[in-house]
């Protein structure tokens, strides 16, 4: 059996590097407005416990939206689920931009349901991509250097949309920051769906 590509030929590939990338970027938009989504529905008027019960159910829904698009992707293919999970979170942000004071219910919904949904579902996608990609024996620590994308995204993503917030005292920048670091993630991860599709057929 191949022993599958080594680390160094790994990272010495554009598709390593569009997979970390992918990580990265989709945790910058995640964790740059999540932490920050409480205090901005108490700052526009919402109920504290409607508002923690809104965002417990954008929780709940993380694990069923990993499930939906991971079955989405298996049938549809890899690039459409993808290109659908990151479209759902921008329209998220965009929803949650639209609220304005305690009686837009249809937009925090909108973001509950759609953010929440498609929070979680990239994983996935990007793991097995990583192991289509790099199976073999060295798999483990290729996927373990490409997560760590993850990591970095999200302690950026939260550091620098508290920054943003303070420097601007308003969260008008964090929302644009969100959207644009999920949309690069969208096109970095899209391309290399459509690349190894094109592989596989």
């Amino acid at each position: 059996a191949s022993t599958g590509p080594t680390v160094g030929e790994a990272i010495r590939d554009w598709p390593f590097w569009a997979l970390t990338f992918s990580f990265g970027l989709t945790s910058v938009g995640i964790f740059s407005l999540v932490p920050q989504a409480m205090v901005y529905l108490l700052e526009r008027g919402l109920d504290g416990a409607y508002a923690a019960r809104a965002l417990a159910v954008a929780g709940f829904l993380t694990p069923l939206g990993m499930i939906g698009f991971s079955w989405l992707a298996d049938r549809g293919g890899r690039k459409i689920a993808a290109l659908l999970a990151y479209a759902c979170s921008l329209a998220g942000v965009g929803a949650l931009a639209l609220v304005r004071g305690p009686n837009d219910d249809v937009f925090v919904w909108t973001y509950v349901l759609l953010f929440g949904g498609s929070m979680g579902s990239r994983g996935p996608m990007i793991s097995t991509l990583a192991a289509l990609r790099y199976r073999g024996a060295h798999f483990g620590r290729i996927y373990g250097l490409i997560s760590m994308g993850m990591g970095f995204g999200g302690f950026l993503g939260a550091w620098i949309g508290g920054l943003l917030h303070d420097f601007t005292d308003g969260y008008a920048v964090v929302l644009v920051f969100s959207a644009s670091a999920l949309a690069l993630a969208a096109a970095t991860l899209g391309s290399e769906a459509s690349a190894r599709e094109r592989l596989t057929r």
